[in-house]
């Protein structure tokens, strides 16, 4: 017998095998299967409703999720073969691990907060680096929480760095985990390209109420997130919609008429991810816009919805607007993936939102943003006021 409750920021799951708290992604994941799917298709269809790479991890990690506490089942009742999970994949903690300013950072900001007897809880451990910082900063124990596969690579790392009596492997979900004591310090990195991706605002919100002391200390402690009108160049929008030019191509090639596709369907991706080294090209035709200054140690929700004014400097098409965000990770350090600032090897990278109406702007034009999320996914509307 499985059934649902809702809860602010969570979607609760009885399941065969005990309470599960999730996202609201799970109710996109159990619509899916509310028709027999294979996991397959799942994990193929369900990333086009998703944000990112870190929006499919989590919508990966969640059908995984379900289908190990025995939520979602073959119609033949045969198990399937076990799947590589979204967060367990090398290359994402390669790419994590080579950007040394982001791990670099980190570590110096644990290195400033966690004392001699501390009690530290690790929120996606991933390899465990930031636990083993944690350790070696002094911590009592740490617990070390990890859902994904990763956790076996974790747990071999804090044997072989010979910290494994003091930090604790906790597997499971941060939500559906229980700790034996309370921690006076937490370290996360649940922050996505759209720094709400991976879920940091439901997690913090279950953290601050089960895990942690009045007096917890954070890291990070503070994010401010920023919105950078750009022109984004039609080499980097073209490959995601029909174009004048395709169709004339197209037509050469195989001899039929492509313009209808012109008609039908006029989309603009809504999304684009984008390495630093790409993004920090992008003509900006404003001053960057703060959207949001989230004290982490204090209630915060995902569900962004603003108005901002602002006014045009350069000329030119306003087609983008680029995400960035700063970390305040301890009282003395911070990190920013600003595109200016920061380095190729910025592992985050930039989610820029394509405007479904460009703008040709000029000096002096008074403009409005609207950024919002429907359905979990954040959107941007820009107009001239």
């Amino acid at each position: 017998m499985v059934s649902l409750r809702l809860e602010t920021g969570h979607v609760v799951v009885n399941t065969p095998n005990g309470v599960i708290r999730f996202t609201d992604i799970a109710l996109r994941v159990l619509d899916f299967f509310s028709a027999p799917h294979t996991i397959e298709e799942a994990l193929a269809e369900l990333p086009q409703s998703a944000a990112g790479a870190s929006q499919w991890m989590l919508l990966s990690n969640t059908v995984l999720s379900l289908q190990r506490a025995g939520v979602l089942v073959h119609v033949d009742g045969n198990q399937p073969p076990p799947l590589v999970e979204g967060f367990a994949a090398a290359a994402i903690h390669v790419a994590m691990l080579n950007d040394r300013p982001r791990t670099s950072a980190y570590l110096a900001a644990i290195a400033d907060t966690v004392k001699p007897g501390d009690v530290v809880v690790d929120l996606g451990t991933g390899t465990g680096i930031l636990a083993l910082a944690s350790a070696r900063a002094g911590a009592r124990i740490v617990y070390a929480i990890e859902s994904s596969a990763i956790a076996g690579a974790a747990e071999a790392m804090f044997h072989r760095n010979g910290f494994a009596d003091r930090i604790r492997l906790m597997r499971g979900w941060s939500t559906h985990v229980r700790l034996p004591e309370q921690a006076n310090v937490l370290v996360t990195e649940t922050v996505g390209q759209d720094p709400f991706d991976e879920g940091i605002a439901e997690y913090m919100s279950d953290a601050r109420a089960r895990f942690l002391t009045a007096d917890a200390r954070i890291i990070p402690r503070g994010m401010r997130i920023w919105a950078l009108p750009v022109s984004v160049p039609r080499k980097q929008t073209d490959p995601w919609q029909f174009t004048s030019e395709a169709a004339s191509r197209w037509q050469s090639d195989y001899g039929f008429d492509f313009s209808a596709l012109l008609d039908a369907m006029p989309v603009i991706p809504l999304h684009l991810q984008l390495k630093t080294s790409v993004a920090r090209e992008f003509p900006p035709r404003a001053e960057p816009i703060k959207v949001a200054d989230i004290d982490i140690s204090q209630p915060f929700s995902s569900a962004f919805d603003g108005a901002f004014d602002f006014v045009a400097t350069t000329p030119g098409c306003l087609n983008g607007i680029l995400i960035y965000f700063d970390l305040a990770l301890s009282a003395h350090l911070s990190f920013t993936t600003e595109p200016r600032t920061a380095e190729d090897t910025n592992s985050w990278g930039h989610r820029v939102l394509m405007l479904s109406t460009p703008l040709e702007v000029k000096p002096g034009d008074a403009l409005s943003l609207r950024l919002d999320r429907p359905r979990g996914r954040l959107r941007a509307v820009c107009s001239v006021r």
